[in-house]
């Protein structure tokens, strides 16, 4: 099987897979809209982004150690083992050493975050959760970097239903409220931490080596600011929204959020097959796969633009058909989100080899970091001025800037020879171009989408042909991908 058509078997199931989960909470949300105050949706976000804070510093950013050191001793298993098993273990203490230690202290240290919303329970179901967590985020690592596509769809999805039937019943049938949604969390997580360590029993041997624990966090904790930086990145422009609009405003900007996120689960699945593939083509130095790389990073940038495209054109269609009249003016902000992951999707292409290469690692976390700080500037200026756009649009400059960054350091490492100038012009020219029809009215709904309908044809076939001089050349790529995967499936 070609490199390309296993990225293209594994981010199908990996996709599919997202699909499936995301698929089903939208369906499930009138339905916890009902049992749910918003009060209760606000105590969750507060707990959820507290969790995505506080998990940073529980496993030290090692779990792209798990994944890295994977290609340095694939060949030599029982020193994996004593590896992994390492990482393990000091998790576990650290976690348990850092859970226990916030419980006792929690209250007055979170009391200026969590203002009115009492640490216990609430919180503290939190952290008692991330105690558990982060060992199934290893397990999942672990089948994707051996690239157990079907593995990990099936614990994947396990997961995500065992999560989904105690929350419905702690919440629908119990009356929990918010308590629901937090001990489910909790449950489950204690749950797949016992399905780990039943089904990684063999692959790590229970043992705490030093200098694979130094060696691991030379590496992991120069990405520490990376992954702090994008979980302020991630919250930033929604409390901004709250304090300078108010809370309506931030409904709205969120359901933005949910709509143009809706691409991140193409760019990011196709990543997960991407990147052990590509960190493999690195660590043999094969050129043949680096051509073939190339011409993939190129086409699937094309693809997320034209992705891109249709969600920013048609965002009012997509949301007039799900929530009611009051939310249809979220539309304005989901171009930026879905620019954002299209941005993020050549920025993971780009990435790639700083996250090969073991001394580079710290530029990610300064390009991270940086976007984070740019983030805050943006959003403390432009939402006074733009409202919510000005918040989107912050998001997305903070991120394209973000991914230029990590084009120009991974330049002079990277031995495949990206088409720079396009990766970054044609997402541009895309946005620009969805922006100007979104923009213009024709008065009559059903007429502005058949016109949108007809310039977005216009435009893929237009891009198809400059590009490759073939107006229907996606199509055609796409479909010949698919009929392979379907004639050989292994």
């Amino acid at each position: 099987m070609s490199l390309i058509r296993d990225i293209g078997k594994n981010s199908l199931i990996y996709t599919v897979t997202n699909f499936l989960q995301k698929g089903v909470s939208f369906l499930l949300l009138p339905v916890y809209t009902r049992y749910l105050t918003p009060q209760d949706y606000g105590i969750i976000s507060v707990v959820f982004a507290i969790n995505g804070f506080l998990s940073v510093f529980f496993t030290l950013a090692l779990e792209g150690a798990v994944s890295r050191f994977y290609f340095d001793y694939k060949d030599e298993p029982e020193k994996l083992r004593e590896f992994w098993g390492t990482l393990f273990v000091f998790i576990f203490l650290l976690s348990c050493g850092l859970g226990c230690l916030i419980l006792g202290f929690g209250e007055s240290l979170f009391k200026p975050v969590l203002n009115q919303i009492p640490f216990w329970p609430y919180a503290a179901l939190g952290v008692v959760t991330i105690i558990f967590f982060p060992f199934f985020n290893i397990f999942l690592a672990v089948l994707q970097i051996q690239q157990r596509v079907r593995e990990f769809s099936m614990v994947s999805l396990s997961q995500f239903g065992v999560n989904l039937i105690l929350t419905i019943g702690l919440v629908v049938f119990a009356g929990w409220g918010a308590q629901g949604p937090l001990a489910a969390g909790l449950i489950t997580a204690v749950l797949f931490f016992g399905v780990t360590l039943v089904f990684l029993r063999d692959q790590f041997a229970i043992c705490f080596r030093a200098h694979y624990l130094k060696e691991a966090l030379v590496y992991s904790l120069p990405l520490i600011p990376h992954s702090l930086g994008g979980q302020l990145s991630s919250i930033i422009d929604r409390v901004f929204v709250n304090n300078f609009i108010g809370m309506a405003a931030a409904g709205l900007y969120n359901i933005g959020f949910m709509f143009g996120s809706i691409l991140s689960y193409l760019t990011m699945n196709i990543q997960r097959a991407y990147f052990p593939v590509a960190m493999n083509a690195y660590k043999e130095n094969s050129k043949e796969q680096f051509v073939q790389l190339k011409e993939l990073g190129f086409f699937l940038m094309v693809v997320y633009s034209i992705f891109g495209t249709a969600l920013s054109l048609f965002s009012k269609e997509l949301i007039w058909t799900i929530v009611t009249p009051e939310f249809l003016p979220a539309y304005m902000v989901v171009p930026f989100f879905a620019f954002t992951y299209v941005s993020f999707g050549v920025y993971y292409v780009l990435v790639t080899i700083l996250f090969f290469n073991k001394s580079s690692t710290k530029f990610v976390s300064v390009a991270t970091f940086l976007a984070a700080l740019i983030n805050i500037a943006l959003n403390w200026t432009l939402i006074p001025h733009l409202g919510m756009v000005g918040a989107g649009l912050a998001t997305l400059i903070s991120q394209v800037l973000m991914t230029v960054f990590v084009g120009i350091i991974g330049r002079g490492l990277d031995p495949i020879r990206w088409n720079y100038l396009g990766l970054f012009f044609v997402p541009f020219l895309s946005f620009v171009y969805s922006m100007i029809l979104l923009n213009i009215s024709f008065g009559v709904f059903w007429v502005e989408t058949l016109v949108k309908l007809g310039a977005f044809l216009v435009f893929v076939f237009v891009l198809n042909y400059a590009i490759w001089r073939d107006g229907f050349y996606v199509i055609r790529k796409g479909g010949g991908l698919v009929r392979n995967l379907r004639r050989r499936p292994g």
